[in-house]
């Protein structure tokens, strides 16, 4: 997928330049912000990330905002690996990184679960995951903005959703949506 190799480069140099990171930063922020009111994130809860990626920005403001333990997920080697050492160089080792497709993951320990755009699956995941989730789980799914759909395998039944939230005009996410699992 495009959007997937572009969004590795970009992480790549991110890694590499401090003033491309405060860019990611100030980007991600309104996101990330967003989404902890959406989902009501507190410190006691245990956030799942789906689609890390190598420079975990959603992980990283997640726990910068709520002081929540957050838990990365990536099924590319390459990527984990680059989290792992990205997150050591920012002194947030306590974020955790794991090398898992998250269509195959359980996350019954977390009570929040955020899915990327970029996760393909996306639907297919996010039904995996709401099997294995707790009652009450919450579980975000960012999605693309209409006109840049074609470049995400972003298939999503928004219909399904509890609630969700929209994004500025000056990301690539158009909402957010809200799922729970209310077995």
């Amino acid at each position: 997928m495009f959007i997937t190799r572009f969004t590795q480069n970009l992480e790549k140099r991110v890694q590499n330049y401090a003033w491309l990171y405060r860019i990611m930063l100030a980007y991600y922020r309104p996101l990330v912000k967003c989404e902890i009111n959406l989902a009501e994130i507190r410190k006691s809860d245990r956030v799942l990330c789906v689609g890390g990626g190598s420079c975990p920005m959603t992980a990283i403001l997640l726990h910068e905002y709520t002081g929540a333990h957050v838990t990365v997920l990536d099924c590319n080697p390459y990527c984990v690996k680059g989290a792992k050492k990205f997150l050591k160089k920012k002194g947030l080792e306590e974020i955790d990184v794991v090398c898992c497709n998250g269509a195959d993951a359980c996350c019954r320990n977390y009570s929040v679960v955020h899915l990327a755009m970029q996760v393909s699956p996306l639907e297919e995941t996010l039904i995996n995951l709401m099997r294995s989730g707790r009652k009450n789980t919450r579980f975000l799914v960012r999605t693309p903005k209409k006109l840049l759909a074609k470049f995400y395998e972003a298939k999503i039944d928004y219909g399904k959703a509890v609630s969700y939230a929209k994004h500025n005009l000056f990301t690539n996410a158009g909402r957010t949506l809200m799922f729970t699992n209310s077995r």
